[in-house]
């Protein structure tokens, strides 16, 4: 695969260009496909097609970049030789700090993973009965150093099924009639998907509650079971620790076993958010720490600080 890397301007930044360049790099070879970089950029006049057809290539992945002060945009865009076609262009923002090489490795992944096919349709390695074809002077190979901050994106699992528990600790106006601790159980199921250097991830989410409501003119035991949507984005960082954060909403499916022998059921809506810490102990398990609240509008309303305990599985 040829690379062709050049700056928007007239003046090309260095480091810039060895970071972009390796990053580039591992997620090529990740994928077993030979990485090709012409010692000096195209002139203006030549196409990515025009280069990567001299050079013998596949493929071409075209990227320009533009530097500011404190941040640099670029553009990669995918061309495949022998169709004479360009894929959609990915394009990413981010600021000169530690966040930068994980941004580049996101839009090569968006790109490598949307010509997936293509990729696999290809041999593993080269045809040793090849004829070889040698760079004019002008497409001479160089070599790049992966430098020691280079970083490469954990694959995101598609499903992440979670179960766990905590305690249930009533806020506000709850506190006069829940004055118990107590705990719930809650379950979900998600579709993650690479999104803006991490991952989102949509799916349902479920819990179970008990606690004992008293100060009011029937006291019983309080059942309710929630069940909803969530959005989810957490970190993809190296090492195995991630953050998340997690939007869920549904309905409150509820009944109320009162002591006289009542019973009373309904359904309301509810909304909760939270955010955790992820820690993963094998490739495919991990637990993770949630911090959620939630609220629920029943007469009084009932909010919830809950914190739990998650056991992790992706696949």
């Amino acid at each position: 695969m040829l690379v062709l890397l050049k700056s928007t301007t007239a003046v090309e930044d260095p480091e810039f260009r060895a970071l972009m360049l390796s990053v580039i790099r591992v997620e090529i070879e990740d994928r077993e496909l030979e990485m090709i970089e012409p010692e000096t950029p195209p002139t203006g006049k030549e196409q990515p097609l025009d280069s990567a057809k001299k050079a013998g290539t596949e493929f071409a992945l075209a990227a320009s970049y533009t530097m500011g002060e404190q941040a640099a945009t670029f553009d990669v865009t995918w061309y495949e030789t022998a169709a004479k076609t360009k894929s959609t262009t990915v394009s990413r923002k981010s600021a000169l700090d530690f966040t930068l090489d994980v941004t580049i490795a996101s839009a090569v992944v968006e790109i490598l993973e949307g010509q997936k096919a293509r990729i696999l349709a290809l041999p593993l390695k080269p045809d040793p009965n090849a004829v070889a074809v040698t760079p004019p002077d002008e497409a001479q190979v160089i070599p790049v150093e992966l430098g020691k901050d280079v970083v490469r994106l954990e694959q995101v699992k598609p499903l992440l099924i979670s179960l766990g528990a905590g305690p249930l600790i009533s806020t506000f106006s709850a506190t006069q009639y829940i004055q118990d601790l107590y705990f719930g159980a809650k379950v979900a199921f998600a579709w993650r998907f690479p999104m803006l250097g991490g991952a989102g991830g949509v799916g349902i989410t479920s819990s179970y509650q008990k606690y004992y409501v008293t100060n009011v003119g029937h006291p019983g035991w309080f059942y309710g079971i929630p069940v909803g949507a969530q959005v989810q984005y957490g970190t993809r960082m190296p090492g195995a620790i991630d953050f998340f954060v997690h939007l869920d909403g549904g309905a409150l499916i509820w009944y109320w076993d009162q002591d006289d022998g009542n019973l009373v059921n309904g359904v309301v809506w509810f909304i909760a958010g939270g955010v955790g810490l992820v820690v993963d102990i094998l490739k495919n398990f991990g637990i993770a720490i949630d911090v959620a609240y939630s609220y629920y509008p029943l007469n009084p309303a009932f909010t919830f600080l809950e914190p739990s305990v998650l056991l992790l599985l992706k696949l």
